[in-house]
């Protein structure tokens, strides 16, 4: 690949073409003018003064025979009150140019370079690339070091042989830095990665290819993974000591380069390679070990929930015939009472004595004494989880924030006794909740040992969810603290008003202002409630009742779009790409990791793209494709797909297809939505990934995907079947990269919690959402007031106030974290609603969101177009939920990777299609409709707004995939199928 691309070539070493550019970078000082009036006549004078705005930008004199740009050339003559056309006359004789160069350069005192500059400037080279690989940035910093010490730019050749000589440098100093003072057994340690073990594997491969699915043989797998890591002694700190960067693009090298490849790398980047394997390697490992814990931990409940309540069910069987036998022997003793007979003639009748001891045995089989021990079941399995204590209690290190945290003491109880020694006559209870507490100590004497182990592993469990408790070595399972910014830097950026929030600094301000907002939305509603004017809703004693969202005439929309499509060419899904492609070259954005040079290999990176996109997977997809082999397509997913290459690609589509003008018919480009659509998970892949009783006894995960209401699919993210929605609401709005701006934001129920509802409020964005049975959801008020009295069915109660002005200051922090990019909204609220220690900071963001979600009913239900509108934007959504489906067609549509990053670039690489078809559609039916339009018929723009981008039956998705049209690209739009043209169909009232 070239050091520098075309374009940043002509940036470094060429005037610039554009006039804005040159009026920017070739502007005169007074001094420069009075300078260049010394010479005669206007040519020269023109000339001259072009030769010396030259040498201040480009740091170089004009060449033999070069003609600046037009623009130039205009910029500096208007400066100089001169004809911009004389310049022809310039430098007709060399001479006259040569003079005017040795005359700007004895001037400025400037130089040419010299074999002794080399060092100072590869030097400068060097600092430059200890960030960065790429090309321009370090050639740039080579032509400031030579600005600096007055040397004249040399030709480019050589100046790129100085910047390459410093890029060089740069590496191998991280190499020794990465590496240095490594002690011996540490370098034998690595040495040894890359040995073979059993099955012709080296331990660097057995390492790579870690187990995810949670069982315990994988856990066992994990952790003596983890302790070969450990045995070379690294820390995670080292990695600190060389620029993020560039030590990125030493992991990088660890992640993809095979254990064959390592071992001809000179010794330095060798061992340096291997020392950023061991870093990143016992992170990951880590973090995966801690959440198949979690995992396991949380399996072994849902089964143990499971058996529980199968077995009540059988109980409940027998206690069944149990309570019908006993029915009739007591209506038989209750007769012969009455009758004044023999009660035992009565039993002996009727149950009989037999009978009677038999139905006692059944009731005592089915009835226990710790029948309301909700945790019997699990308390079972303690076997099995000890196995989990063990091991993890053997291998890792948990910190909290009280060093004499109970459950930490537990935990170190527990280690001693997995270690041969007794536990202590009290152990500790502190941690347990109540409904544990009850299990663990069933009467005031006696503790239940093995319900207090279990105890501690399932507290443990929970107290790592929120982060009141991390892991040493691990990234992912850090303290609470450590997501939030430091409270000096966050005072001090709250001092110069950088805190990046729409919410006033003073809480007395946000109080006053939201008061008045709910107020006054309170009173309108209550107006309008006892005037029975809430429009197609209705509050009485009984509650509020809302007449449902009238469904538009769909049959004819319907009908108009299939003749609209049906004037749409029919396209391969790959001449689709390729045509995409040529009109915004958003492949440009899947950049080298090391270099950040483009893919040279366009067909074989589309055909890695569309193999995540249609769940085909690699081999499949070089199986089908023509042209295209698997080595070259897994050098495009080795060094150029990653997420945030995908996540640039997709913006690229998205702000192409905002921009497009036909795409205004269907909206602002303001509203979005956001929904999860649920993939099921086969094979392998089923011991990735979670339940949830929503969507059926399989495994599985949902794409949570975002769409504006021009359809731009602008953000997705794959999430475990168990997870809630809410938390990833805003994750979409605040991390997406493409150019959307949006103001409202539509969900279903899932996402509408209290908690997004004030986080949407900070970061000055609308929630709309679609609830559920609304008329169960009630209102909060701050302060009582008499005209609310038509609504009183509805209030609930009044707001905490107190609780929130109590964590002002932390709220700010909290959302303050989230605004300066410092953690994922939903990585943080998700720690904080696990967390009992932050029980109160929750609660504060509750009662901010008890108003906001009273200010939004209050909307709904005066505002039908509201309704309408959040409706229509969440029906958009499912209906992209269809193309998703029908494109993820491969392996049944199942998810049956068990890694997890090649699951995340399945949801990107599907997200990234889909968007191109939304933009050809969109293109294609603007032509469409243009043609129709050139045939004397109008089609009403209510109408073509209800007509979507999204068909694809005109699409061929499946068979052999050609790429042909990748090197050979369009030069015009493909025709309209015009001879398939009926006025007839396009006749409207």
């Amino acid at each position: 690949m070239a050091f520098l691309d075309e374009q940043s070539r002509a940036v470094l070493f060429e005037p610039p073409e554009a006039y804005e550019d040159a009026q920017a970078r070739y502007a005169l000082t007074s001094e420069d003018i009075v300078f260049v009036k010394e010479h005669r006549r206007s040519h020269n004078r023109l000339g001259f003064a072009i030769q010396l705005a030259l040498v201040r930008d480009l740091g170089r004199l004009l060449r033999i025979g070069e003609v600046p740009p037009q623009a130039v050339v205009s910029v500096v003559a208007d400066q100089l009150g001169i004809d911009p056309a004389v310049f022809e006359f310039y430098a007709q004789r060399d001479e006259t140019r040569r003079e005017h160069a040795r005359e700007i350069v004895s001037a400025l005192e400037l130089q040419p370079v010299r074999t002794s500059d080399y060092r100072e400037l590869i030097t400068a080279a060097a600092r430059e690339a200890a960030a960065t690989e790429q090309g321009a940035p370090i050639a740039k910093a080579v032509i400031e070091a030579l600005k600096e010490r007055k040397l004249l730019v040399p030709m480019p050749e050589l100046l790129i042989r100085l910047a390459l000589a410093g890029r060089a440098a740069a590496r191998r100093q991280a190499y020794r830095e990465l590496i240095r003072d490594l002690e011996q057994p540490s370098i034998e340690a690595l040495d040894q990665l890359l040995a073979e073990r059993a099955g012709d594997r080296s331990h660097l491969g057995w390492i790579a290819e870690a187990p995810e699915g949670a069982k315990l043989k994988n856990l066992k797998g994990l952790i003596a993974r983890l302790e070969v890591l450990r045995s070379a002694a690294i820390p995670d700190d080292r990695r600190k000591t060389i620029h993020a960067n560039r030590y990125g693009i030493i992991a990088r090298d660890a992640r993809i380069l095979h254990a064959r490849e390592i071992r001809r790398l000179t010794s330095e980047r060798r061992y340096a390679t291997l020392a950023a394997f061991v870093i990143e390697r016992q992170a990951s490992i880590t973090d995966l070990t801690i959440d198949m814990f979690c995992k396991m931990i949380g399996s072994n409940r849902r089964k143990a929930e499971i058996s529980r309540t199968e077995r009540r069910l059988k109980e409940a069987e027998v206690l069944d015939g149990v309570a019908l036998e006993h029915l009739k022997l007591g209506e038989a003793l209750l007769a012969a009472r009455a009758s004044k007979t023999d009660l035992a003639s009565a039993i002996a009748a009727s149950l009989g004595w037999d009978g009677l001891v038999a139905s006692m045995a059944a009731a005592r089989s089915v009835v226990h004494p710790d029948r309301s021990n909700e945790f019997d079941e699990l308390i079972k399995r303690h076997k099995s989880l000890r196995k989990l204590g063990r091991l993890m209690f053997r291998t890792f290190s948990f910190r909290s924030f009280r060093a004499d945290d109970p459950i930490l003491v537990a935990v170190d109880h527990l280690r001693a006794l997995y270690g041969g020694r007794k536990l202590p006559a009290q152990v500790p209870l502190a941690f347990l909740t109540r409904k544990w507490r009850r299990c663990v100590r069933p009467n005031s004497a006696d503790i239940d040992l093995r319900a207090w182990e279990v105890a501690v592993l399932v507290h443990l469990r929970e107290r790592l969810r929120a982060g009141d408790i991390w892991v040493e070595g691990s990234r992912a399972w850090r303290s609470f603290e450590d997501y939030l910014l430091p409270r000096p830097i966050f005072e001090l950026m709250r001092a110069e008003g950088r805190l990046g929030l729409a919410l006033p600094d003073s809480f007395a301000e946000w109080r006053a202002e939201r008061t008045a907002t709910l107020d006054a939305k309170l009173k309108e509603l209550a107006k309008a409630a006892a005037a029975n004017a809430i429009p197609d809703a209705a509050i009485s004693d009984k509650g509020l009742s809302i007449s449902p969202i009238r469904e538009e005439e769909r049959d004819s929309i319907v009908a108009l779009s299939r003749r609209l499509y049906v004037l749409v060419p029919r396209i391969r899904i790959t001449s689709l790409l390729a045509e995409v492609q040529s009109w915004t070259k958003f492949l440009d954005s899947f950049t080298h990791y090391r270099t950040g040079e483009t893919a040279n290999d366009e067909a074989a990176l589309m055909a890695a793209i569309l193999a995540d996109a249609t769940n085909a997977g690699a081999e499949r997809m070089a199986e089908s494709s023509r042209g295209v082999t698997i080595h070259q397509m897994m050098l495009m997913v080795d060094r150029h797909m990653r997420s945030e290459t995908y996540a640039t690609a997709t913006a690229v589509l998205v702000d192409a297809q905002q921009a497009h003008p036909f795409a205004a018919i269907w909206g602002d480009g303001h509203i979005s939505s956001s929904d999860g659509q649920f993939f099921p998970a086969g094979g392998r892949g089923e011991a990735s990934l979670d339940y949830n009783a929503k969507y059926g006894k399989r495994p599985g995960a949902s794409i949570y995907g975002f769409l504006s209401n021009r359809f731009a699919s602008f953000f997705s993210r794959m999430i475990q079947a168990s997870e809630g929605e809410a938390p990833y609401v805003l994750d979409g709005l605040l991390h997406n990269e493409s150019s959307v701006e949006i103001y409202e934001h539509a969900t279903d129920t899932a996402g509408a919690t209290e908690t997004t509802f004030s986080m949407f409020h900070a970061f000055g964005y609308r929630l709309i959402p679609r609830i559920r049975n609304l008329g169960n959801r009630r209102l909060f008020v701050i302060d009582r007031d008499p005209a609310y009295e038509p609504l009183d069915a509805l209030i609930a109660g009044t707001v905490n106030m107190d609780v929130v002005e109590h964590h002002w200051d932390e709220v700010l922090r909290l959302k303050a974290s989230i605004a300066a990019g410092l953690v994922p909204p939903s990585v943080i609220l998700k720690k904080l609603a696990a967390s009992p220690r932050q029980n109160r900071l929750n609660q504060a963001l509750r009662e901010m969101g008890r108003i906001e979600r009273s200010i939004f009913i209050c909307d709904w239900l005066l505002d039908t177009k509201l309704r309408r509108r959040s409706h229509a934007i969440l029906n958009k959504g499912e209906s992209r939920h269809a193309l998703a489906r029908a494109i993820f067609l491969h392996q049944l549509g199942e998810l049956r990777n068990r890694v997890a990053e090649t699951m995340a670039y399945r949801a990107s690489g599907l997200n990234l299609v889909v968007n191109a078809i939304i933009l050809w559609n969109t293109v294609y039916l603007s032509r469409a409709v243009d043609y129709i339009s050139s045939q004397g018929i109008i089609i009403p723009d209510e109408l073509l707004s209800q007509v979507a981008p999204l068909p694809w039956a005109h699409i061929a998705l499946t068979g052999d995939y050609l790429w042909n049209e990748i090197d050979r690209p369009l030069e015009r739009f493909r025709p309209i199928r015009a001879n398939r043209f009926n006025p007839n169909n396009f006749k409207f009232p």
